[in-house]
């Protein structure tokens, strides 16, 4: 599978949020309040040590869906989600972030090993 743009996950998180009409383009006003998420998202899933994604124009497909959950979690009060929507996307993004954790599971960290020799 190739690689998804940032575009694609943008689309796909404002699809989740049930923002998109059948057969038409996103809001271009919708992408820039989802657009807006983006680092602060990226800032804290890399914080957590869950996944950090250096190009957002080549999101491997085995983390599109969970990246874009995590970004509708995250964008659902700035375009404007029903709360009652709320508790349904936040337990998706839970289960996203445990996707996440498991695809980068055994992958090098490449930070320095600390030990303390006696």
């Amino acid at each position: 599978m190739p690689y998804k743009s940032r575009l694609d996950v943008e689309t796909k998180a404002l699809d989740i949020l049930g923002m998109l009409t059948v057969g038409q383009p996103p809001e271009t006003e919708d992408l820039l309040k989802v657009d807006s998420n983006w680092e602060p998202l990226l800032d804290l899933l890399a914080g957590r040590d869950i996944v950090y994604v250096g190009d957002l124009d080549n999101v491997p497909p085995a983390m599109f869906l969970p990246l874009a959950t995590c970004l509708a979690n995250a964008s659902k009060m700035a375009v404007g989600v029903n709360a009652e929507e709320y508790p349904r996307l936040a337990a998706e993004a839970v289960e996203a972030e445990a996707q996440l954790r498991q695809i980068m599971h055994g992958r090098p960290t490449y930070q320095p090993f600390r030990m303390e020799s006696f």
